[in-house]
């Protein structure tokens, strides 16, 4: 049985094969194949300002079809507007990381459950909740030293807590903007903005976490977020995703030698 299909499966291929070449560009056939032909298409790529043009996984905003030219106008703006803004979100990613060390830490803002808080409560500031109160309480310590900090804390919050939602509020917008025009360099396809690998895992991880962090905006509830901004900035550097996929797989080759050889021995 599996002979007398055979010729016919491989037929099938043959004939998917040549309708997919079919569909190919000049530019995508181009991009293929070494040679002259690859070279000419990349130094316009360099030329337009387009990042990303490699056949597969991505819009291609240079082809002929006169239906899709709405399309590829808008992935070229989106495509050029992308390279351009590519410090400025790296760098909102950047403020959200350190947003953390400058806002009220997210377990004092409300402790009225504590005896110190319930007797200093008059002399708290709102926008910085009662971490005002703690962060500055001295007392005697549980080993009899008097006049001691506390909660011992570097002193850093120099934010209050509206300011810090603001600040988050804005940098989250801006990346999500970033994150539609990479969606528009795309052609406006989900297919190609959620392509398999990489690209897949990248922007679907960078959509949630978004969406976490304006929740936790709309409802205050903190205390994810500084491992959701710490994901948002890792997200847009590539050098930390490699070293970190380097390291995950030297954990899991560590982790098959220890087993075989606990199975040797």
């Amino acid at each position: 049985m599996v002979t007398e299909w055979t010729p016919l499966i491989a037929s099938q291929k043959v004939v998917r094969s040549l309708v997919d070449q079919a569909r190919l560009t000049s530019r995508q056939y181009a991009l293929r194949e070494s040679g002259v032909g690859q070279a000419a298409h990349l130094i316009k790529d360099a030329v337009v300002g387009h990042q990303d043009a490699p056949y597969e996984g991505y819009f291609d905003p240079y082809q002929d079809s006169e239906e899709e030219s709405i399309i590829s106008t808008i992935s070229v703006i989106c495509g050029r507007l992308v390279v351009q803004l590519k410090g400025a979100v790296i760098f909102c990613s950047w403020v959200l990381f350190l947003l953390t060390v400058l806002e009220p830490p997210h377990w004092c803002r409300d402790a009225s459950e504590l005896q110190i808080v319930i007797d200093r409560r008059d002399k708290s500031h709102s926008e910085y909740g009662d971490c005002e109160i703690l962060l500055n309480a001295y007392g005697t310590t549980v080993d009899n030293q008097d006049n001691q900090q506390l909660y011992p804390n570097s002193g850093s919050m120099l934010l209050t807590i509206y300011q810090s939602k603001m600040i988050q509020l804005i940098c989250t917008c801006f990346i999500s903007v970033y994150i539609l025009l990479e969606f528009g360099d795309d052609g406006l396809a989900p297919p190609l903005f959620f392509y398999r690998g990489r690209k897949r895992w990248i922007h679907s991880l960078q959509c949630t976490v978004l969406i976490c962090l304006f929740a936790s905006v709309y409802y205050g509830t903190t205390i994810y977020d500084p491992f959701l901004r710490m994901v948002v900035l890792g997200s847009f550097l590539r050098k930390f995703q490699l070293e970190l996929w380097t390291f995950m797989k030297m954990v899991c080759i560590y982790n098959v030698c220890q087993s075989t050889l606990i199975m040797l021995y």
